[in-house]
């Protein structure tokens, strides 16, 4: 029965369906381009269909009948027939195989180049028609750690970066206010070491994933510094880092982010990145994105020796540039700096922003869009 359905789908002309897959639903770049979409009216021309990890995703867009939502363990017919009539699928972190040849599945990437070395786990090669890349001078970088023909990349910035472009939307000021002697917002990303399966990625430990926090006397530490002087850190545990289920509700001025949600309201982190003044993260891809705003970035990076994964670069310390923190006595001197306007910092950034992008605006999900004909 099977093997009839797919013959008989297979014989159907493509429709205007575009079938979308991204990190946490309906985020990333894929998640962008969606938003651009919708914004500009093209669910008039275009069924719009959503894979989704979560089972709650996409709630908002029930009563839009171009916008088809079904969870990624779903077996459902007519999600079938939309993945053989799809023109186009864009995904950007787990993959979507084409159905046709005649199909396009594009990679629309959630970080590029990879700082953390890929190669041999990711190959985007025999999934994607094309990928995109940032820059003419990541372009081998990409095409070496993700196994894919240099001649499948595009260039195009990340869709995602257009936001960093915009007015800010004050998703943070509930916090901000309720910080009495508020000065400033730092955002931390650190990347995973230990991965929801249990494998470990670096052989250091530490509190919640955070580098440089071994216990929690040292999380209430520093929120007893960040109090003093009124900075509100928000930390973005990432989504693949194994996470015990330890209470942080009373640390009043460091708020645990682990989705992309604050009081009901969804978001993507890179509109929350326009929102602050400074960022901390490590090996992750979001120092490219945070170049984009020209702000203070500190690399907490105490295990670099031990990062048993080794890295894509000779050099990875060449592309952080910032405040190299690998101890917590210089944590708190990136705070003090930020606090007194000390960066020393500006030149590096500068030199890296232009290697890393060759686009700096708001037209990325049009650029891509009009590259493929989709609009």
């Amino acid at each position: 029965m099977k093997e009839f359905v797919k013959k008989v789908l297979e014989r159907v002309p493509l429709r205007n369906v575009i079938v979308f897959s991204s990190l946490n639903d309906f985020d990333c770049n894929a998640g962008a381009l969606f938003q651009y979409l919708i914004a500009h009216g093209y669910d008039k021309k275009y069924t719009m269909v959503w894979n989704t990890i979560r089972e709650d995703s996409g709630k908002e867009y029930a009563a839009n009948p171009k916008v088809k939502v079904y969870h990624e363990d779903s077996r459902s017919i007519l999600k079938r027939y939309y993945y053989y009539v799809a023109k186009y699928f864009i995904w950007d972190n787990h993959p979507l195989t084409k159905k046709r040849a005649d199909q396009l599945s594009i990679y629309s990437t959630h970080g590029v180049p990879p700082l953390k070395t890929t190669q041999g786990k990711i190959s985007i090669d025999s999934v994607a028609d094309f990928a995109l890349c940032p820059s003419v001078a990541s372009r081998e970088w990409e095409a070496r750690e993700y196994a894919v023909s240099a001649d499948k990349l595009f260039i195009c910035d990340q869709p995602r970066n257009d936001y960093l472009f915009r007015p800010a939307k004050g998703y943070l000021n509930p916090l901000k206010a309720q910080i009495s002697n508020y000065t400033k917002t730092v955002l931390w990303m650190p990347t995973f070491r230990t991965r929801q399966n249990g494998e470990n990625d670096s052989t250091a430990e530490y509190y919640l994933g955070i580098p440089l926090i071994q216990n929690r006397e040292d999380l209430e530490q520093l929120n007893r510094y960040l109090m003093e002087n009124g900075i509100l850190l928000i930390i973005k545990l990432h989504p693949q880092q194994l996470i015990t289920n330890e209470s942080t509700s009373d640390m009043k001025n460091i708020y645990f982010m682990r989705d992309n949600s604050l009081d009901g309201k969804s978001f993507d982190i890179n509109e929350i990145m326009v929102e602050t003044d400074a960022m901390l993260t490590d090996y992750s891809t979001v120092i490219w994105d945070y170049l984009l705003l020209d702000r203070p970035i500190g690399f907490t990076i105490p295990d670099i020796n031990e990062y048993c994964i080794g890295f894509a670069v000779k050099d990875p310390l060449r592309y952080m540039p910032g405040k190299k923190i690998y101890e917590k006595r210089e944590l708190y001197d990136f705070f003090a700096n930020l606090l007194s306007g000390k960066d020393e910092y500006t030149e590096e950034r500068r030199v890296i922003c232009k290697e890393m992008h060759d686009f700096t605006d708001d037209k990325n999900c049009e650029r891509f869009l009009k590259k493929f004909g989709i609009i």
